[in-house]
């Protein structure tokens, strides 16, 4: 049993219905392009520095 806060309040699930919950959410993100850009934009702000 996994205890999980979120804005609606507590989640009371299993674990694999917290990893299909996880997997459901990340299913159309680009974690990696997220992550690059991410690097990329504070590298140009270390660089104005």
């Amino acid at each position: 049993m996994l205890f999980i806060e979120t804005d609606q309040g507590v989640l009371v699930t299993t674990r694999e219905r917290a990893l299909a919950r996880v997997r459901e959410q990340l299913r159309d993100a680009d974690l990696v392009a997220e992550l690059v850009s991410e690097r990329r934009e504070a590298a140009a702000r270390e660089d104005d520095a």
